[in-house]
């Protein structure tokens, strides 16, 4: 349960426990608990094992905790260790690729069909609750300024989809209303109209004028365009002013940028363009290990002025770690290197390309856990105050999940990525 143990160790919560995730859902429904924590996926499960209504049931917005699943390999085995670590080397490739991600989705697919799932998915799994309010997000609520030494990434937030917590229906506000919105915006929708996007510079191999096709992304949101239809026009302004400029309507949108809370305020979110993992860099002589949140405690850990912190919030709240912000991931990177803090938790790809181009300090100098802290996802966004923002975010969801059916979309991925392991050896 060590998804509860910080809140548990501060006295926030008390845990009871009962015999299966079937038993949890009983009490949930007798009131005799208040929530119960666990993915959708297993919650479906279990609410049938109990023969229980779905509709008794209703699911937050907001992820409680991400958590893993892992394979067990006993000590005894022969060549424990080799296996393991073959193993994972073949998994990271597999992850890094984008082809995790792939027959991941393919699995849920099949959950979710009607077969499997029947009415659960309409039900539980599809009710959201409101997106926090200004008031709840955290004092990370505003893009990442590029740091021009070393080319780092635009700010990256909390991902949606991990496990989230079941609550009885009337525990919490209704569901609000998608109303429309003001006309005469930039981002009002007319067929055929050019999409006006804006990205950034220095986020590779996601985004970068200088990059092939303009990074990943701008490829796959070209490809996205061309799929609907639409003229295409993107320009690539430093992320602060990009950010602003959508936020007020001068553009249809801007990517790539992950979904958080305090954006869910202004913008409304596009399906995946990729998918990625957050690992924790570290020093090549520390000894530093991740398999879960004790690992880390009485650890510091830097963050990016501006950058999520999300992934860390847990391990600050409940005391495990004291976070420390730096000027830059440049500055991170630094004080990493100069030992004075443990470890900063970024994608394998921006901290890559960030010290690529950080003269004063060597790759060899720092090493990468194989344990994943999280995992983010990068969308397009717009803005939430335009007339059509729902039909365009429709539109372009379905061209995108064309792009994916096509095996197009897996490929761009993973030519961009095969680019940034040529640059970065």
């Amino acid at each position: 349960m060590h998804d509860l143990e910080p809140l548990a160790a501060a006295g926030r919560i008390d845990v009871l426990r009962a015999d299966s995730v079937a038993g949890c859902f009983e009490r949930l429904a007798a009131e005799r608990v208040d929530f119960v924590p666990v993915n959708r996926f297993t919650a479906a499960t279990a609410v049938r094992t109990a023969g229980l209504d779905p509709e008794s049931f209703r699911m937050s917005r907001r992820p409680f905790h991400r958590d893993t699943l892992n394979l067990l390999i006993s000590p005894r085995t022969d060549r424990a260790r080799e296996v393991l670590s073959d193993f994972n080397e073949a998994l990271r490739d597999l992850q890094d690729q984008g082809r995790l991600r792939t027959l991941r989705s393919e699995h849920i697919a099949h959950y979710r069909s009607p077969q499997r799932a029947g009415p659960w998915t309409a039900t539980f799994g599809d009710r959201q609750t409101p997106p926090p309010s200004s008031a709840d997000t955290t004092a990370d609520d505003g893009t990442a300024a590029a740091d021009a030494q070393a080319r780092a990434a635009t700010a990256e937030d909390d991902a949606d989809g991990a496990d989230a917590a079941a609550t009885a229906p009337d525990e919490h506000a209704d569901v609000a209303e998608e109303g429309e919105a003001t006309e005469g915006s930039a981002s009002d929708e007319v067929a055929g109209e050019p999409l006006r996007l804006v990205s950034g510079p220095d986020y590779g191999p996601f985004a970068d004028p200088e990059q092939p096709e303009g990074g990943m992304t701008t490829e796959i949101v070209r490809r996205v365009a061309e799929i609907m239809g639409r003229p295409l026009d993107i320009d690539f302004r430093p992320w602060q002013e990009g950010y602003r400029a959508a936020a007020a309507n001068e553009y249809h949108g801007t990517y790539p940028y992950v979904r958080t809370s305090y954006r869910r305020g202004d913008f409304v979110f596009s399906e995946a363009l990729y998918s990625m993992p957050i690992r924790i860099f570290t020093r090549s002589d520390s000894d530093l290990r991740y398999e879960g949140l004790n690992d880390l405690r009485g650890t510091t850990v830097c963050k990016a002025a501006g950058y999520y912190r999300n992934d860390v919030e847990d391990l600050v709240a409940a005391g495990f770690a004291e976070l420390v912000e730096g000027d830059s991931l440049a500055a991170c990177f630094r004080q990493l290197h100069a030992g004075e803090v443990d470890f900063v938790p970024i994608s394998r790809y921006t901290g890559e390309e960030a010290l690529r181009h950080l003269d004063d300090l060597e790759r060899e100098d720092f090493r990468i856990l194989d344990q994943p802290l999280a995992e983010v996802d990068l969308h397009l966004m717009v803005p939430d105050s335009a007339r059509k923002t729902y039909s365009l975010i429709g539109a372009f969801d379905r061209a995108l999940q064309e792009l994916e059916e096509s095996g197009e979309l897996q490929a761009i991925q993973e030519r961009h990525l095969e680019l940034h392991e040529t640059r970065t050896r």
